[in-house]
This record gives structure tokens, C-alpha cells and sequence, in this order.
């Protein structure tokens, strides 16, 4: 019920008072007690309960929390697979660094969600991704950042404004994690298309590139061929 509340105040509480039931009892039973929370139909008492888990991982360990996340993940509807996700959301941004040991358990699940057809699974997976590519910065873990990456790109082309919202807010922290000079080609293909509405997405990535990282893009441009890029060479 106090999940519920309209103060915002009680709700903070009522939602540490589980880490700290979960630190003295185990957190076993208060996250399977949770989980029945993701499947209400009240918004307030399915966010309130996502950063329950997370509050639970963060004082428990996050191993404790993420097999029951995963196996929920995959036995539910819809509706309760966007509040694991959620979940795991404010687990990643609040373990910080730890997210190391557990970013490739949790890939698989993340490579489902970036390719599922509901867009706010790809939402909530970029909201993910954002939050751990921040946590491993400058961990040697390019290959996956990469791999994510490459999950991610193709959805610049999404027009709902909290999508969009999203995939940008990812690809800027990947531009800070893997750095510009290796994303800013994934760009270039895309900067001269024939139709108007591609180039312009893609100026929009490129100005982002240019306003984070204007001193890697230097590096970048040196050597760079219109042949190699477009295949044929152009008379100016």
C-alpha cells in the first residue's frame, strides 16, 4: 500500500525498507513477492517495484537478484518483461562499476530485446545499454560495446519521440565509451544519401559527434577517400 502513496517521500522509504528486509531475511523471498508486483496494473506500483529490485541488488549483491530476472523475463507477457527490463535499468545505474561481472550474462537478453518487435522493448534495452557502457568506461570491453552498438544503430530511423529520445542518448554515451573515431564512419555512409530525410538523421548524429568529440573527428577525417566511401569518384 505505501507503494502506492502519493508523497513521493513515502514511497522512497517503503521502497529502501525492502533492502533493508532483503539484507536481514535474504533477498530470495522479497523478490519473488516483487516480481507479483510487475504483473498490477498501477504505473506507480510497478516503477516503485523496479527500483525495489534494484535497491535489493545493490545492498544484496546484484547476483542474487538477476537469475529471478532473467527467468521472468523469458516465462511473461509483455507487459511484465518491460518492467524486468526496467529493472534491470535502475540495477545497472545503481551497481555502477559491478555491472562488469555481469554485462556478458545478461547480453543474450539484451540482443532479444534490441531485435524484438515492441518498441519499448528497444527503448527500455537502450536505456540499458546507456547506463552500462557508462559503468565500463575505460574496462577494455570494446568488442561488446561494438556488438551493441551495431544492435542499436539501425533504430536512429525510429520516429516516436521517446525512442528516438533514447537511441541518441545511447549512441552518445557509446561515443564516449568506444570514442568517435571508431563510430564516426558508421556516419559517413550516411551524410550525402539521395533521400532527405536519411541525411538528415544522420547530420543529426554527425552534429553530435562534432559538439562531444571535435578533437577525435581530426583524426578521423585524415585519410578519408570519397572512392573508398561511395565506390566512384566524383568531378568537382
Amino acid at each position: 500500500n505505501h507503494l502506492n502513496q502519493q508523497k513521493k517521500s513515502v514511497r522512497r522509504s517503503a521502497i529502501n525498507t525492502f533492502g533493508l528486509i532483503a539484507n536481514v531475511i535474504g533477498p530470495q523471498d522479497v523478490v519473488l513477492s516483487l516480481l507479483s508486483n510487475l504483473k498490477v496494473q498501477d504505473r506507480h506500483i510497478r516503477i516503485c517495484t523496479t527500483i525495489a529490485i534494484a535497491v535489493i541488488a545493490e545492498v544484496c549483491s546484484p547476483f542474487t537478484v538477476l537469475p529471478f530476472l532473467m527467468h521472468e523475463y523469458h516465462l511473461t507477457d509483455t507487459n511484465t518483461q518491460n518492467g524486468v527490463l526496467k529493472s534491470f535499468s535502475f540495477l545497472f545505474e545503481c551497481i555502477g562499476e559491478v555491472s562488469e561481472n555481469y554485462i556478458y550474462a545478461i547480453t543474450p537478453l539484451l540482443e532479444s530485446a534490441m531485435i524484438s518487435s515492441d518498441i519499448i522493448h528497444r527503448q527500455i534495452s537502450c536505456n540499458i545499454i546507456q547506463h552500462i557502457s557508462i559503468n565500463i568506461d575505460n574496462l577494455n570491453h570494446f568488442d561488446l560495446l561494438i556488438h551493441f552498438f551495431n544492435l542499436i544503430w539501425p533504430n536512429i530511423f525510429e520516429s516516436t519521440p521517446h525512442m528516438r529520445r533514447s537511441t541518441f542518448n545511447v549512441i552518445d554515451s557509446l561515443r564516449i565509451s568506444i570514442g568517435a573515431t571508431s563510430l564516426i564512419y558508421y556516419i559517413f555512409l550516411g551524410l550525402f544519401h539521395a533521400s532527405k530525410k536519411v541525411r538528415d538523421i544522420y547530420w543529426v548524429a554527425y552534429n553530435l559527434f562534432y559538439v562531444g568529440s571535435q578533437a577525435s573527428l581530426v583524426i578521423s577525417n585524415q585519410g578519408i577517400s570519397i572512392e573508398k566511401i561511395f565506390g566512384r569518384s566524383f568531378v568537382l
